[in-house]
């Protein structure tokens, strides 16, 4: 026991310096995920805010959604919602506008002392498991790279993808994937590894057996791979982590599903060729060389 959880504290410290040295933080996820106009309602003071706030969740007109966490409300004629704790009474006298960076990739833009958060409304429909609409399988290769970044910058602040469709949002006329939910990372003692093609197959992936989906889930697993292999060659900043186990684990996936395809095994010959298993280092080499 103790040798495995050694080995996968080993891999996970080895895993997070080689990601994070190869693959700096670029802040894609703040900067160029979505654009919103106007600043109007952060710009008044706390009086002003609180009042607002408190009209739009006054009103069931404005209710968007709940979830395990509380319910969240839009704040008209703004480009923000606010979210409230159940079963509590939001204290809305104080604003704190310096976000961490851990509540800078989940939207929030403010919050009150009793917890209260003001996020950007994200444009677009929330997606639904198994109903996800065919359409999100043949996006532009750039969306499916904005959403890889999107998980990349949030693993610099140490959140990882709650991997679930009704966490990303689809906007349709942009074509664009926006995730809405990162939680904070599970322990390295539980040999979490950093997997963004894996989990962007198993979020997306068409959740049948039909001959239907097994051919759409082909075709999408051979456009990540595509992606992967056109990857190893860009050299600018937004790059996406292309790693040797993450996409082992996509062919795996697809290999199960029986999605694995004479064009994806190509692309695993390349991939193979080209990128080597993370060389472990004991805890001494580590911190000595580093």
């Amino acid at each position: 026991m103790i040798s495995a959880i050694g080995n996968n504290f080993v891999n996970n410290i080895n895993y997070r310096y080689n990601t994070q040295k190869k693959y700096p933080i670029n802040n894609y996820l703040l900067h160029d995920t979505v654009s919103f106009k106007s600043t109007k309602l952060l710009s008044q003071n706390a009086k002003d805010i609180t009042k607002i706030v408190k009209e739009a969740i006054s009103n069931e007109k404005n209710f968007i959604g709940a979830g395990a966490e509380g319910k969240v409300f839009s704040i008209p004629n703004t480009e923000y919602c606010v979210k409230f704790l159940h079963d509590t009474k939001p204290k809305l006298d104080k604003w704190n506008f310096h976000m961490l960076p851990h509540q800078e990739v989940n939207h929030v833009v403010a919050t009150s002392d009793s917890g209260v958060t003001i996020m950007k409304k994200i444009k677009g429909v929330q997606l639904s498991y198994g109903k996800e609409p065919k359409e999100i399988y043949y996006l532009p290769d750039e969306s499916y790279r904005k959403l890889f970044l999107q998980i990349n910058d949030a693993s610099k602040a140490h959140m990882e993808f709650d991997v679930t469709p009704r966490n990303i949002i689809y906007d349709k006329e942009n074509k664009a994937l926006t995730i809405i939910d990162f939680h904070k990372e599970q322990s390295i003692y539980k040999g979490k590894k950093f997997e963004p093609f894996k989990n962007v197959y198993q979020c997306l992936k068409a959740k049948d057996n039909s001959k239907e989906s097994i051919k759409t889930n082909t075709e999408f697993g051979e456009k990540l791979l595509k992606i992967a292999v056109e990857e190893l060659d860009k050299s600018d900043s937004k790059k996406i982590p292309v790693i040797y186990d993450d996409l082992s684990s996509l062919c795996e996936d697809l290999k199960w599903d029986n999605c694995f395809s004479a064009k994806a095994n190509k692309y695993k010959d390349i991939l193979d060729a080209r990128l080597n298993k993370p060389k472990l280092f004991s805890l001494f080499e580590h911190f000595h060389k580093n």
